[in-house]
Protein backbone atom coordinates (compact mmCIF):
# COMPACT_ATOMS: atom_id res chain seq x y z
CA UNK A 1 0.00 0.00 0.00
CA UNK A 2 0.92 3.74 -0.97
CA UNK A 3 1.76 5.84 2.34
CA UNK A 4 -1.03 8.31 3.13
CA UNK A 5 -3.69 5.49 1.07
CA UNK A 6 -5.16 4.31 4.01
CA UNK A 7 -5.87 7.87 5.05
CA UNK A 8 -6.90 8.88 1.65
CA UNK A 9 -9.48 5.65 0.90
CA UNK A 10 -12.59 7.41 3.09
CA UNK A 11 -11.57 10.84 1.40
CA UNK A 12 -11.91 9.26 -2.21
CA UNK A 13 -14.71 7.44 -1.27
CA UNK A 14 -16.66 10.67 0.50
CA UNK A 15 -15.78 12.29 -2.72
CA UNK A 16 -17.62 9.76 -4.78
CA UNK A 17 -20.44 9.98 -2.90
CA UNK A 18 -20.58 14.00 -3.11
CA UNK A 19 -20.54 13.60 -6.60
CA UNK A 20 -23.21 10.84 -7.23
CA UNK A 21 -25.37 13.19 -4.59
CA UNK A 22 -24.73 16.17 -6.80
CA UNK A 23 -26.26 13.76 -10.50
CA UNK A 24 -29.32 12.76 -7.96
CA UNK A 25 -29.83 16.37 -7.35
CA UNK A 26 -30.07 17.50 -10.22
CA UNK A 27 -31.83 14.67 -11.20
CA UNK A 28 -34.29 15.12 -8.81
CA UNK A 29 -34.67 18.65 -10.30
CA UNK A 30 -35.24 17.70 -13.47
CA UNK A 31 -37.69 15.03 -13.00
CA UNK A 32 -39.49 17.43 -10.37
CA UNK A 33 -39.39 20.30 -13.25
CA UNK A 34 -41.35 18.24 -15.51
CA UNK A 35 -44.08 16.69 -13.70
CA UNK A 36 -44.92 20.47 -12.95
CA UNK A 37 -44.99 21.61 -16.34
CA UNK A 38 -47.48 18.24 -17.66
CA UNK A 39 -49.01 17.77 -14.72
CA UNK A 40 -52.18 19.78 -16.71
CA UNK A 41 -52.32 16.28 -19.55
CA UNK A 42 -54.21 13.51 -18.59
CA UNK A 43 -52.77 10.11 -17.28
CA UNK A 44 -54.04 7.36 -19.30
CA UNK A 45 -53.09 3.55 -19.91
CA UNK A 46 -52.05 1.61 -17.30
CA UNK A 47 -51.00 4.59 -14.93
CA UNK A 48 -54.39 5.58 -14.76
CA UNK A 49 -54.73 1.52 -13.83
CA UNK A 50 -52.22 2.12 -11.12
CA UNK A 51 -53.09 5.04 -9.54
CA UNK A 52 -57.07 4.22 -9.02
CA UNK A 53 -55.86 0.50 -8.45
CA UNK A 54 -53.91 1.77 -5.24
CA UNK A 55 -56.66 4.43 -4.15
CA UNK A 56 -58.96 1.31 -4.07
CA UNK A 57 -56.12 -0.56 -2.47
CA UNK A 58 -56.06 1.84 0.20
CA UNK A 59 -60.16 2.29 0.72
CA UNK A 60 -60.29 -1.52 1.58
CA UNK A 61 -61.07 -2.99 -1.81
CA UNK A 62 -58.06 -5.29 -2.39
CA UNK A 63 -56.51 -5.75 -5.63
CA UNK A 64 -59.25 -4.86 -8.32
CA UNK A 65 -59.44 -3.80 -12.07
CA UNK A 66 -60.07 -0.20 -12.31
CA UNK A 67 -61.48 -0.27 -15.35
CA UNK A 68 -63.94 -2.57 -15.21
CA UNK A 69 -65.09 -0.69 -12.07
CA UNK A 70 -65.32 2.32 -13.90
CA UNK A 71 -66.40 0.97 -17.36
CA UNK A 72 -69.13 -1.32 -16.34
CA UNK A 73 -69.66 -0.86 -12.21
CA UNK A 74 -68.12 -4.60 -11.89
CA UNK A 75 -65.88 -5.42 -9.04
CA UNK A 76 -63.45 -7.84 -10.60
CA UNK A 77 -59.99 -9.19 -8.62
CA UNK A 78 -57.21 -7.86 -10.37
CA UNK A 79 -53.51 -9.44 -10.87
CA UNK A 80 -52.72 -8.20 -14.54
CA UNK A 81 -49.51 -6.69 -12.72
CA UNK A 82 -47.68 -8.12 -10.16
CA UNK A 83 -48.64 -6.10 -6.86
CA UNK A 84 -45.42 -4.09 -5.84
CA UNK A 85 -45.59 -0.59 -7.77
CA UNK A 86 -49.47 -0.66 -6.49
CA UNK A 87 -48.96 -1.37 -3.33
CA UNK A 88 -46.27 1.34 -2.75
CA UNK A 89 -48.40 3.99 -4.50
CA UNK A 90 -51.12 2.74 -2.04
CA UNK A 91 -48.92 3.05 0.77
CA UNK A 92 -48.39 6.87 -0.53
CA UNK A 93 -51.89 7.21 -0.60
CA UNK A 94 -52.46 5.76 2.80
CA UNK A 95 -50.14 8.96 3.93
CA UNK A 96 -52.63 11.25 2.32
CA UNK A 97 -50.57 11.63 -0.81
CA UNK A 98 -54.02 10.57 -2.58
CA UNK A 99 -53.74 12.96 -5.72
CA UNK A 100 -52.27 12.44 -9.35
CA UNK A 101 -49.17 14.60 -9.05
CA UNK A 102 -48.63 13.23 -5.35
CA UNK A 103 -48.09 9.64 -7.01
CA UNK A 104 -45.91 11.71 -9.64
CA UNK A 105 -43.78 12.86 -6.88
CA UNK A 106 -43.77 9.57 -5.71
CA UNK A 107 -42.43 8.28 -9.18
CA UNK A 108 -40.25 10.57 -9.49
CA UNK A 109 -38.18 9.96 -6.00
CA UNK A 110 -37.69 6.19 -6.68
CA UNK A 111 -36.68 7.59 -10.64
CA UNK A 112 -34.19 9.27 -8.35
CA UNK A 113 -33.16 6.20 -6.30
CA UNK A 114 -32.51 4.26 -9.72
CA UNK A 115 -30.01 7.09 -11.09
CA UNK A 116 -28.07 6.29 -7.45
CA UNK A 117 -28.15 2.84 -8.11
CA UNK A 118 -27.56 2.98 -11.25
CA UNK A 119 -23.88 5.18 -10.32
CA UNK A 120 -23.25 2.34 -7.81
CA UNK A 121 -23.55 -0.83 -9.61
CA UNK A 122 -21.55 1.57 -12.56
CA UNK A 123 -18.92 1.49 -9.59
CA UNK A 124 -18.83 -1.83 -8.37
CA UNK A 125 -18.80 -2.78 -12.32
CA UNK A 126 -16.16 -1.09 -13.66
CA UNK A 127 -14.88 1.79 -11.30
CA UNK A 128 -15.84 5.46 -9.83
CA UNK A 129 -15.69 7.24 -13.42
CA UNK A 130 -18.05 5.18 -15.23
CA UNK A 131 -20.38 4.74 -12.32
CA UNK A 132 -20.34 8.83 -12.29
CA UNK A 133 -20.81 9.01 -15.75
CA UNK A 134 -23.43 6.12 -15.82
CA UNK A 135 -25.18 8.18 -13.18
CA UNK A 136 -25.46 11.45 -15.38
CA UNK A 137 -26.73 9.93 -18.26
CA UNK A 138 -29.25 7.68 -16.19
CA UNK A 139 -30.04 11.41 -14.92
CA UNK A 140 -30.58 13.29 -18.30
CA UNK A 141 -31.54 10.20 -20.53
CA UNK A 142 -35.58 10.49 -21.07
CA UNK A 143 -36.00 6.59 -21.31
CA UNK A 144 -35.30 6.86 -17.63
CA UNK A 145 -37.79 9.81 -17.01
CA UNK A 146 -40.57 9.64 -19.29
CA UNK A 147 -42.38 7.23 -17.39
CA UNK A 148 -42.68 8.73 -14.29
CA UNK A 149 -45.00 10.74 -15.14
CA UNK A 150 -46.87 8.75 -16.74
CA UNK A 151 -47.62 6.44 -13.50
CA UNK A 152 -45.68 3.68 -14.96
CA UNK A 153 -43.86 0.82 -12.96
CA UNK A 154 -40.98 0.99 -14.77
CA UNK A 155 -39.32 3.27 -11.88
CA UNK A 156 -39.28 1.04 -9.80
CA UNK A 157 -38.09 -1.94 -12.43
CA UNK A 158 -35.20 0.27 -13.09
CA UNK A 159 -34.14 0.77 -9.85
CA UNK A 160 -35.08 -3.04 -9.14
CA UNK A 161 -32.68 -4.12 -12.18
CA UNK A 162 -29.45 -1.60 -11.51
CA UNK A 163 -29.98 -3.28 -7.86
CA UNK A 164 -29.80 -6.65 -9.10
CA UNK A 165 -26.43 -5.75 -10.83
CA UNK A 166 -24.85 -3.74 -8.51
CA UNK A 167 -25.30 -6.96 -6.04
CA UNK A 168 -24.11 -9.26 -8.95
CA UNK A 169 -20.55 -7.50 -9.38
CA UNK A 170 -20.48 -6.82 -5.37
CA UNK A 171 -20.79 -10.70 -5.31
CA UNK A 172 -18.22 -11.67 -8.16
CA UNK A 173 -15.98 -9.15 -5.75
CA UNK A 174 -16.40 -10.77 -2.40
CA UNK A 175 -18.71 -14.09 -2.66
CA UNK A 176 -20.95 -14.05 0.50
CA UNK A 177 -23.79 -15.97 1.70
CA UNK A 178 -25.51 -12.69 2.86
CA UNK A 179 -24.87 -11.22 -0.46
CA UNK A 180 -26.61 -14.36 -2.07
CA UNK A 181 -29.55 -13.99 0.34
CA UNK A 182 -29.61 -10.38 -1.51
CA UNK A 183 -29.26 -11.35 -5.07
CA UNK A 184 -32.21 -13.49 -4.19
CA UNK A 185 -34.40 -10.73 -2.90
CA UNK A 186 -33.83 -8.16 -5.36
CA UNK A 187 -35.06 -10.35 -8.01
CA UNK A 188 -38.21 -10.87 -5.74
CA UNK A 189 -38.71 -7.47 -5.91
CA UNK A 190 -37.70 -6.93 -9.55
CA UNK A 191 -40.57 -10.08 -10.57
CA UNK A 192 -42.87 -7.81 -8.19
CA UNK A 193 -42.49 -5.26 -10.12
CA UNK A 194 -42.10 -6.82 -14.05
CA UNK A 195 -43.33 -10.42 -13.84
CA UNK A 196 -40.60 -10.92 -16.75
CA UNK A 197 -37.86 -9.66 -14.66
CA UNK A 198 -38.37 -13.16 -12.53
CA UNK A 199 -35.84 -14.66 -15.44
CA UNK A 200 -32.98 -12.70 -13.40
CA UNK A 201 -32.92 -15.84 -10.97
CA UNK A 202 -32.17 -18.02 -13.32
CA UNK A 203 -30.04 -16.21 -16.12
CA UNK A 204 -28.23 -13.99 -13.55
CA UNK A 205 -28.23 -15.30 -10.03
CA UNK A 206 -27.99 -19.10 -11.14
CA UNK A 207 -24.35 -18.60 -13.26
CA UNK A 208 -23.17 -16.74 -10.81
CA UNK A 209 -23.34 -18.74 -7.60
CA UNK A 210 -23.17 -21.97 -9.10
CA UNK A 211 -19.53 -20.74 -11.21
CA UNK A 212 -17.84 -20.01 -7.99
CA UNK A 213 -14.66 -22.79 -8.54
CA UNK A 214 -13.43 -21.65 -5.55
CA UNK A 215 -16.14 -23.28 -3.50
CA UNK A 216 -17.30 -26.84 -3.60
CA UNK A 217 -20.55 -27.52 -4.81
CA UNK A 218 -21.95 -27.69 -1.70
CA UNK A 219 -21.90 -24.20 -0.90
CA UNK A 220 -22.81 -23.28 -3.40
CA UNK A 221 -25.71 -25.20 -3.97
CA UNK A 222 -26.66 -23.95 -0.76
CA UNK A 223 -26.29 -20.38 -1.54
CA UNK A 224 -28.04 -20.90 -4.66
CA UNK A 225 -31.23 -22.38 -2.22
CA UNK A 226 -30.48 -19.49 0.10
CA UNK A 227 -31.34 -17.04 -3.08
CA UNK A 228 -33.90 -18.69 -4.12
CA UNK A 229 -35.28 -19.04 -0.41
CA UNK A 230 -35.17 -15.09 -0.36
CA UNK A 231 -36.97 -14.45 -4.01
CA UNK A 232 -39.93 -17.04 -3.01
CA UNK A 233 -40.47 -15.79 0.58
CA UNK A 234 -41.33 -12.06 -1.34
CA UNK A 235 -43.37 -13.70 -3.68
CA UNK A 236 -45.21 -16.42 -1.95
CA UNK A 237 -47.88 -14.10 0.00
CA UNK A 238 -49.01 -12.45 -3.23
CA UNK A 239 -49.15 -16.08 -4.95
CA UNK A 240 -51.28 -17.40 -1.85
CA UNK A 241 -53.43 -13.81 -1.60
CA UNK A 242 -54.29 -14.92 -4.91
CA UNK A 243 -55.14 -18.62 -4.62
CA UNK A 244 -58.09 -17.19 -2.76
CA UNK A 245 -59.52 -15.51 -5.51
CA UNK A 246 -58.86 -17.04 -8.39
CA UNK A 247 -59.80 -20.46 -9.66
CA UNK A 248 -56.06 -21.51 -11.45
CA UNK A 249 -53.32 -20.91 -9.95
CA UNK A 250 -51.53 -16.77 -10.61
CA UNK A 251 -47.92 -16.40 -8.83
CA UNK A 252 -47.18 -13.26 -10.48
CA UNK A 253 -50.07 -11.75 -13.09
CA UNK A 254 -52.12 -13.12 -15.31
CA UNK A 255 -51.71 -10.94 -18.12
CA UNK A 256 -49.19 -12.60 -20.51
CA UNK A 257 -52.69 -14.04 -22.63
CA UNK A 258 -54.05 -10.84 -22.92
CA UNK A 259 -50.55 -9.18 -24.05
CA UNK A 260 -50.65 -11.90 -26.62
CA UNK A 261 -54.56 -11.40 -28.39
CA UNK A 262 -53.85 -7.92 -28.30
CA UNK A 263 -50.41 -8.63 -30.17
CA UNK A 264 -51.89 -11.21 -32.55
CA UNK A 265 -55.29 -10.56 -34.31
CA UNK A 266 -56.27 -9.06 -37.69
CA UNK A 267 -55.17 -5.36 -37.25
CA UNK A 268 -51.26 -6.34 -35.50
CA UNK A 269 -50.41 -8.32 -38.90
CA UNK A 270 -51.18 -5.34 -41.28
CA UNK A 271 -52.02 -1.65 -41.40
CA UNK A 272 -50.29 1.04 -39.29
CA UNK A 273 -51.25 -1.75 -36.00
CA UNK A 274 -48.20 -3.65 -37.21
CA UNK A 275 -46.56 -5.29 -34.64
CA UNK A 276 -48.06 -3.36 -32.14
CA UNK A 277 -51.39 -4.06 -30.21
CA UNK A 278 -55.21 -4.03 -30.42
CA UNK A 279 -56.76 -4.09 -26.99
CA UNK A 280 -60.01 -3.90 -29.09
CA UNK A 281 -59.13 -8.02 -30.00
CA UNK A 282 -59.87 -8.33 -26.33
CA UNK A 283 -63.28 -6.94 -26.14
CA UNK A 284 -64.54 -8.54 -29.61
CA UNK A 285 -63.57 -12.25 -27.87
CA UNK A 286 -66.49 -13.94 -27.17
CA UNK A 287 -67.05 -16.70 -23.86
CA UNK A 288 -64.36 -15.44 -21.81
CA UNK A 289 -64.57 -16.60 -18.39
CA UNK A 290 -65.58 -13.94 -15.63
CA UNK A 291 -62.52 -15.59 -13.95
CA UNK A 292 -59.34 -13.27 -14.90
CA UNK A 293 -57.30 -16.42 -14.58
CA UNK A 294 -58.92 -18.57 -16.72
CA UNK A 295 -60.09 -15.82 -19.38
CA UNK A 296 -56.05 -15.08 -19.28
CA UNK A 297 -55.92 -18.63 -20.32
CA UNK A 298 -58.53 -18.38 -23.19
CA UNK A 299 -57.07 -14.99 -24.57
CA UNK A 300 -53.34 -17.35 -24.93
CA UNK A 301 -54.97 -20.16 -26.60
CA UNK A 302 -57.19 -17.31 -29.01
CA UNK A 303 -53.51 -16.20 -29.59
CA UNK A 304 -51.91 -19.49 -30.11
CA UNK A 305 -54.92 -20.29 -32.50
CA UNK A 306 -54.35 -17.18 -34.31
CA UNK A 307 -50.63 -17.64 -34.75
CA UNK A 308 -51.18 -20.84 -35.86
CA UNK A 309 -53.43 -19.99 -39.09
CA UNK A 310 -51.18 -17.28 -39.57
CA UNK A 311 -47.54 -19.32 -38.98
CA UNK A 312 -45.70 -18.03 -42.26
CA UNK A 313 -46.01 -14.07 -41.18
CA UNK A 314 -45.53 -14.70 -37.50
CA UNK A 315 -41.82 -14.83 -37.76
CA UNK A 316 -41.83 -11.93 -39.51
CA UNK A 317 -43.81 -10.20 -37.30
CA UNK A 318 -42.25 -10.76 -34.21
CA UNK A 319 -39.24 -9.47 -35.82
CA UNK A 320 -41.12 -5.97 -36.55
CA UNK A 321 -42.04 -6.54 -32.31
CA UNK A 322 -38.71 -6.82 -31.67
CA UNK A 323 -37.33 -3.93 -34.22
CA UNK A 324 -40.42 -1.42 -32.43
CA UNK A 325 -39.06 -1.92 -28.92
CA UNK A 326 -35.98 -0.80 -30.26
CA UNK A 327 -36.48 1.51 -32.22
CA UNK A 328 -35.59 0.38 -35.59
CA UNK A 329 -38.84 -0.25 -36.73
CA UNK A 330 -41.48 2.66 -37.83
CA UNK A 331 -39.42 4.62 -34.81
CA UNK A 332 -41.69 7.93 -35.44
CA UNK A 333 -44.91 6.32 -35.25
CA UNK A 334 -43.84 4.49 -32.56
CA UNK A 335 -43.45 7.61 -30.64
CA UNK A 336 -46.63 9.03 -31.84
CA UNK A 337 -48.49 5.73 -30.85
CA UNK A 338 -47.08 5.83 -27.54
CA UNK A 339 -48.51 8.95 -26.92
CA UNK A 340 -51.17 7.13 -25.91
CA UNK A 341 -50.27 7.30 -22.47
CA UNK A 342 -50.48 10.99 -21.96
CA UNK A 343 -47.23 12.55 -22.19
CA UNK A 344 -46.15 14.67 -25.03
CA UNK A 345 -44.90 13.77 -28.35
CA UNK A 346 -41.96 16.23 -27.85
CA UNK A 347 -40.48 13.71 -24.64
CA UNK A 348 -40.89 10.45 -26.70
CA UNK A 349 -39.35 11.82 -29.91
CA UNK A 350 -36.47 13.29 -27.55
CA UNK A 351 -36.43 9.33 -25.98
CA UNK A 352 -36.25 8.19 -29.50
CA UNK A 353 -33.19 10.25 -30.62
CA UNK A 354 -30.85 10.00 -27.51
CA UNK A 355 -31.48 6.22 -26.95
CA UNK A 356 -30.14 6.44 -31.04
CA UNK A 357 -27.02 8.01 -29.87
CA UNK A 358 -26.25 5.92 -26.58
CA UNK A 359 -27.08 2.37 -28.28
CA UNK A 360 -24.43 2.12 -30.49
CA UNK A 361 -22.13 3.62 -27.75
CA UNK A 362 -23.61 0.65 -25.38
CA UNK A 363 -22.57 -1.82 -28.46
CA UNK A 364 -19.23 -0.61 -28.19
CA UNK A 365 -19.13 -0.81 -24.30
CA UNK A 366 -19.00 -4.70 -24.97
CA UNK A 367 -16.35 -4.85 -27.02
CA UNK A 368 -14.51 -2.14 -24.59
CA UNK A 369 -15.16 -4.83 -21.72
CA UNK A 370 -14.04 -7.47 -23.59
CA UNK A 371 -10.33 -5.72 -24.70
CA UNK A 372 -10.34 -4.79 -20.39
CA UNK A 373 -11.13 -8.68 -19.65
CA UNK A 374 -13.98 -7.45 -17.56
CA UNK A 375 -17.02 -9.40 -17.19
CA UNK A 376 -20.10 -7.77 -19.01
CA UNK A 377 -22.48 -10.72 -19.45
CA UNK A 378 -24.54 -9.98 -16.82
CA UNK A 379 -25.48 -6.97 -18.67
CA UNK A 380 -26.94 -8.40 -21.75
CA UNK A 381 -29.21 -10.37 -19.91
CA UNK A 382 -32.25 -7.72 -19.71
CA UNK A 383 -31.66 -6.89 -23.02
CA UNK A 384 -31.91 -10.70 -23.54
CA UNK A 385 -35.25 -10.82 -21.36
CA UNK A 386 -37.19 -7.71 -23.45
CA UNK A 387 -36.73 -10.00 -26.27
CA UNK A 388 -37.98 -13.15 -24.67
CA UNK A 389 -40.90 -10.71 -23.49
CA UNK A 390 -41.57 -9.04 -27.07
CA UNK A 391 -41.45 -11.86 -29.60
CA UNK A 392 -44.85 -13.70 -28.51
CA UNK A 393 -47.13 -9.94 -27.45
CA UNK A 394 -46.35 -6.34 -28.15
CA UNK A 395 -44.10 -3.98 -30.23
CA UNK A 396 -43.61 -1.03 -27.42
CA UNK A 397 -40.61 0.55 -26.63
CA UNK A 398 -41.81 0.15 -22.75
CA UNK A 399 -40.80 -3.09 -22.91
CA UNK A 400 -37.31 -2.19 -23.13
CA UNK A 401 -37.08 -0.38 -20.45
CA UNK A 402 -36.02 -2.78 -18.28
CA UNK A 403 -32.82 -3.21 -20.80
CA UNK A 404 -31.86 0.75 -20.12
CA UNK A 405 -30.10 0.21 -17.15
CA UNK A 406 -27.50 -2.21 -19.54
CA UNK A 407 -27.59 0.16 -22.05
CA UNK A 408 -26.46 3.31 -19.83
CA UNK A 409 -24.16 1.54 -18.44
CA UNK A 410 -22.02 0.08 -21.08
CA UNK A 411 -22.72 3.48 -22.96
CA UNK A 412 -20.85 5.12 -19.93
CA UNK A 413 -18.10 2.21 -20.01
CA UNK A 414 -17.62 3.40 -24.04
CA UNK A 415 -17.08 7.21 -23.04
CA UNK A 416 -14.83 6.15 -20.57
CA UNK A 417 -12.08 4.61 -22.67
CA UNK A 418 -12.76 7.32 -25.43
CA UNK A 419 -11.80 10.23 -21.98
CA UNK A 420 -9.06 7.39 -21.45
CA UNK A 421 -7.64 8.13 -25.38
CA UNK A 422 -8.39 11.43 -25.09
CA UNK A 423 -7.26 12.30 -21.74
CA UNK A 424 -4.20 9.70 -21.36
CA UNK A 425 -3.76 11.28 -17.78
CA UNK A 426 -6.91 10.00 -16.71
CA UNK A 427 -6.16 6.15 -17.00
CA UNK A 428 -2.22 6.32 -16.36
CA UNK A 429 -2.92 4.72 -13.05
CA UNK A 430 -5.79 2.28 -14.49
CA UNK A 431 -5.17 -1.05 -12.77
CA UNK A 432 -5.36 -4.04 -15.35
CA UNK A 433 -8.09 -6.37 -14.63
CA UNK A 434 -7.59 -10.21 -14.43
CA UNK A 435 -9.34 -12.46 -15.64
CA UNK A 436 -12.31 -14.43 -14.03
CA UNK A 437 -11.31 -11.53 -11.09
CA UNK A 438 -14.40 -8.61 -10.68
CA UNK A 439 -12.45 -4.83 -11.41
CA UNK A 440 -12.88 -3.25 -7.83
CA UNK A 441 -11.99 0.20 -7.98
CA UNK A 442 -8.83 1.14 -5.97
CA UNK A 443 -8.05 3.99 -4.43
CA UNK A 444 -6.21 5.80 -6.85
CA UNK A 445 -8.51 5.21 -9.42
CA UNK A 446 -11.41 6.57 -7.40
CA UNK A 447 -9.66 9.14 -6.90
CA UNK A 448 -8.74 9.74 -10.40
CA UNK A 449 -12.49 10.12 -11.29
Amino acid sequence: MCPGMGVQAPVVRHRFAFALAAVALGALVLRVAFVVAMRDRAVLSDGFHYHQGALYLVDGRGFINPLSLAMNGTVTPDAVHPPAWESLLAVASWLGMRSWFWHQLVAVVVGTGAVVMVGLAGRQAFGARVGLIAAALAAVYPNFWIYERDLMSEPLALFAVALVLFLTYRFRARPSLGLAVALGAAVGLAAMTRAELVLLGPLVVAPLLLSRRQLDWAPRIGWLAAAGGACVLLIAPWAAYNTTRFERFVPLSNGAGSAMLAGNCPKTYEGDLYAYYDFGCLTRTRQVSSDPSIADGQFRHTALDFMRANKAEVPVVALARVGRAFNLYRPFQQARLETERGGPLWSLRLALLTYWVLAPLAVAGVFVARRRRQVVWPLLVPVFIVVVAVLPSIGTVRYRAIAEVSIVLLAALTIDAALRRWLPDLGRRRPRAEPDVEPTPTDLEVQSA
